[in-house]
């Protein structure tokens, strides 16, 4: 084997394993904020409306279920309101956290 194609194999490579290694960790949880909830405040900087509803964007493979409904919980109780699990979706969230869970927030 030549000297030049076996440099090519070690970058082929070193260039696998690093996508490997970046690849082996999963995007955390996270709450998909709508625009329309944004309103102008009076000091000048934007505050979010109590939401009706909270999507979480997640990835099923390194995401357990407590943590989604934690994240949901947090927002709602931040408003003073109760959190329902309305439904899972797969649509409207990113390529690498794909489901979305869909809960309701209503008055306690």
């Amino acid at each position: 084997m030549s000297k030049a194609l076996q440099m090519s194999f070690r970058k082929i490579f070193v260039v696998l394993l690093i996508v490997l290694m970046c690849g082996c960790t999963w995007p955390r949880p996270y709450i998909a904020e709508d625009k329309s909830l944004m309103r102008k405040s009076p000091h000048g900087t934007k505050d979010l409306a109590p939401p009706e509803k909270i999507t979480v964007c997640y990835n099923i493979k390194g995401t357990s279920p407590e943590a989604v409904n934690q994240l949901a919980r947090e927002r709602c109780s931040s408003f003073g309101k109760k959190l329902v699990f309305f439904k899972q979706s797969r649509g409207g969230c990113p390529l690498l956290t794909p489901m979305g869970a869909i809960y309701q927030c209503i008055d306690q």
